[in-house]
């Protein structure tokens, strides 16, 4: 018990957006499709966990400071607090204006690893007004087969002319916008205390985190169309500065081997830390990746004891005196709450010269070139797997992930602790150009080890053990290891390995934008046979997502391995 103590005291409260895996995943598909290369995909997308995992205070409150104070304004750059409209436009033009200089900054130093990363960083921002916030309730759709992405906040703000009152004439559902609130802004922690609309966990709350939530698919993908237009705005921001800065960035590969394994560990870091973070320690769900159920005390203690032990090109952006992301902190931009107020009624109103600026500095994704926006998203979800008894795992009960590889690019879903049978909410997502016609993809279906690991293979075919087909996106058929068109929950396609392991998903393909748009009084679409879990609005009793965990068995691990956490964090604490 003294060693739960101590881990409740020293851990923070959670405070993620989406979930760390579709942060990395949209980063790395939007970055894909701008022609970076894998390497600097990864520094990026490793940039924006950072941003995360550097972004919280203790328990304490303000009244004993375990971190150092640099370290603290990462907590501002979340999205969170922001109670309407008012507050969100005046908080998000700051961050434009922050980031330009921020970027140009980088450029002008020709500094293109600093670059990189405050590129990963700023967008974490930009990415969590969609993902802390109502804003795809607001959003009116009607097709199951496409997403309403069509403007975002800036393409509203630049059709209005940076007038916040023209853009609410024209669009009034947006005077509901607001994010998860916390104690009140006149608090310097913003993301400690509870408050009135809170931002819940994967059964309640206005979270949009992973595939188990109501929305997920389009919070999901208005965040894609706002990561492609932040990409392009900061590319043009430092190429102004630097014409080769950008270039150089999208070449970028690790000076050496010492660089390529410090970036890989990073990444695994980044992949374990969030997949095994648990209940007992956040007070919120089992897992931080996509969706609760793979935490894993054992694999936490061990991954954090080794990233807060290390020290990488990265870590030393991040954790130094002088902070890569410095500038993108001042000035706060929670300024307005200060400095934009109503002298007579102290109500908080719009920063117009802060907003002119940005929108003015701002291309929105409504004037990027069609080949930004004419894109279509290819959608796996599984449904279930079901791994034989005669499976030798590394530990007596498997902990399956799937990995899912569309034309060699990778995405990881959570691990499921303990499952040998499971409906996982399990929602792989890449965006491709629209006129991509075949795409091969390869399902791998793993098992983690007992600590640290990336795992093991679990054979769902005979031969390699992976399956392998083909997708036709003109008519959603599958050709190859399986066959067909199974692209609803009424079309499920199944494989089965020799020894009896079974898995069952299916694969559909959405048009990012609709030809279309739908009259204000039609009714909204509730329920798409074709969608992530979460789409379902099957919640009266959270059914689905809620998994099995042994809390018994979670504190008698925690006894066991409750120091090497403790020597984890304070090993975090120190580096930073």
């Amino acid at each position: 018990m003294r060693s739960q103590l101590a881990l409740q005291l020293l851990l923070p409260v959670s405070i993620w957006g989406f979930d760390t895996g579709p942060h990395n995943d949209m980063t790395r598909n939007v970055l894909e499709n701008f022609g970076y290369s894998k390497s600097a995909q990864d520094v990026i997308s490793v940039a924006n966990w950072f941003t995360d995992v550097y972004a919280f205070a203790p328990n304490f409150g303000n009244k004993v400071g375990v971190l150092p104070n640099h370290i603290l304004p990462l907590e501002e750059m979340h999205c969170n607090n922001l109670y309407n409209i008012v507050y969100g436009v005046n908080y998000a033009s700051q961050h434009v204006l922050n980031t330009r200089n921020a970027v140009r900054d980088a450029a002008s130093r020709g500094d293109t690893l600093a670059f990189m990363a405050l590129m990963g960083t700023s967008v974490h921002l930009y990415q969590d007004f969609y993902a802390h916030s109502n804003w795809a309730e607001l959003q009116l759709t009607h097709d199951c087969d496409c997403y309403l992405v069509d403007r975002t906040l800036f393409s509203h703000l630049k059709v209005a002319n940076g007038s916040l009152d023209a853009m609410l004439d024209a669009n009034p559902q947006l005077n509901a916008y607001t994010t998860y609130q916390w104690k009140g802004p006149e608090d310097p922690y913003f993301n400690i205390f509870p408050g009135t609309l809170q931002h819940g966990d994967y059964c309640n709350g206005i979270n949009h985190d992973s595939a188990v939530r109501p929305n997920f698919e389009e919070a999901y993908a208005w965040a894609y169309g706002a990561t492609t237009e932040w990409i392009a705005n900061v590319e043009r921001w430092a190429r102004e500065v630097n014409p080769n800065i950008v270039e150089n960035a999208k070449a970028w590969q690790p000076a050496d081997d010492t660089q390529r394994t410090q970036l890989q560990d990073n990444q695994n870091h980044a992949f374990e830390v969030s997949y095994s973070t648990t209940a007992w320690i956040f007070g919120e769900d089992n897992g931080h990746w996509k969706g609760s159920g793979s935490g894993d005390l054992t694999t936490f203690a061990a991954s954090t004891a080794k990233f807060s032990s290390s020290n990488t090109f990265l870590t030393n952006l991040y954790t130094g005196s002088n902070p890569v992301w410095y500038l993108l902190s001042e000035p706060s931009p929670y300024r307005f709450l200060n400095d934009s107020r109503d002298p007579q009624s102290g109500d908080v109103l719009p920063d117009q010269q802060t907003i002119s600026q940005a929108t003015s500095y701002f291309t929105p994704l409504s004037s990027l070139p069609s080949n930004y926006t004419d894109v279509k998203a290819i959608v796996l979800r599984t449904t279930e797997f079901n791994i034989s008894s005669s499976y030798e795992g590394l530990i007596s009960r498997p902990n399956p992930y799937a990995v899912v590889e569309f034309d060699g690019w990778r995405t990881r879903e959570a691990p499921m602790h303990g499952q040998r049978y499971l409906k996982p909410w399990w929602t792989s997502i890449r965006f491709y150009p629209s006129s991509a016609r075949g795409v091969n993809i390869v399902y791998t279906l793993m098992d983690t080890a007992a600590s640290n690991s990336q795992g093991k293979q679990i054979n769902i075919t005979s031969g390699e053990g992976k399956l392998r087909f083909t997708l036709n996106t003109e008519d959603n058929t599958l050709t190859g290891g399986v066959t067909g068109v199974h692209n609803t929950t009424d079309s499920i396609a199944t494989v089965t390995a020799p020894d009896g392991t079974s898995l069952k998903f299916f694969v559909d393909t959405r048009q990012f934008i609709c030809s279309n748009s739908m009259d204000a009084n039609e009714l909204r679409v509730s329920f798409c046979k074709n969608t992530a879990y979460g789409e379902l609005g099957v919640f009266s009793d959270c059914e689905g997502s809620r998994q099995v965990w042994d809390h018994s068995a979670a504190v008698r691990a925690g006894v066991r391995v409750g120091m090497l956490v403790l020597v984890g964090l304070v090993g975090l604490v120190l580096i930073v």
